[in-house]
């Protein structure tokens, strides 16, 4: 196992932690940091990346809330906030499992991501709108399958078009890292056995950053 392949597996985790971070926050708060959920939103417009980091715009600075999680996820165990991560991102990884095998909804869910990403750069940059339609992406597409991602917190912000818009957004970024991550090698275990080796990493990019 390279140095390299632990990284980018760190880079990937922290893309689908900063996901679902967004979420949480949403659900609960009615509100997300800005910055990092435009970050996770401009990932699904990755078509061709060169390398891990560039599906997160080529700067580690985009998923540092993300890296950061990754970082003290061990820390926060036993707290409410752990208890609705560790479920997320389970659940994720859940939902890629049973997408792969439907391979013509990943084609339409690709093409449909031209498709908004030409709306966006051509008609309409304004975030609603384009969490609008990537949130009919999601409902169209992997709500359809059989196992769906639970969101729980405050059904008042739930119940709020704006804000789910943005929590389907969110969950199909999440499904993008998710993806992501599996291709470099990621799996399940590594949540639960590899620590350390993801501590040290997330330490070596968070010390990056600050350079």
């Amino acid at each position: 196992m390279s140095a390299s392949s632990v990284a980018n597996r760190t880079i990937a985790l922290s893309g689908m932690y900063q996901a679902a971070q967004c979420v949480i926050d949403l659900a609960t708060k009615g509100e997300c940091d800005p910055f990092f959920y435009e970050s996770s939103i401009k990932s699904l417009f990755a078509f061709e990346p060169e390398s891990t980091l560039d599906v997160f715009g080529g700067d580690l600075k985009n998923i540092e809330l993300g890296i950061k999680g990754v970082r003290h996820f061990y820390d926060q165990k036993g707290t409410p906030n752990h208890q609705q991560m560790i479920k997320t991102l389970l659940s994720m990884i859940a939902l890629h499992k049973q997408a792969t095998k439907e391979q013509d909804m990943l084609k339409v869910i690709h093409s449909r991501l031209t498709h908004i990403e030409y709306k966006q750069a051509h008609f309409s940059d304004d975030d609603n709108v384009i969490a609008n339609s990537l949130s009919g992406l999601y409902q169209d597409t992997l709500s359809q399958l059989k196992f769906r991602i639970i969101v729980q917190g405050n059904i008042q912000h739930l119940n709020n078009k704006v804000i789910s818009d943005k929590i389907r957004a969110l969950l199909l970024a999440g499904f993008r890292a998710t993806l992501l991550w599996r291709q470099v090698g990621g799996t399940r275990w590594q949540l639960v056995f590899k620590r350390s080796e993801m501590e040290k990493s997330c330490q070596a990019l968070l010390d990056h950053i600050q350079q």
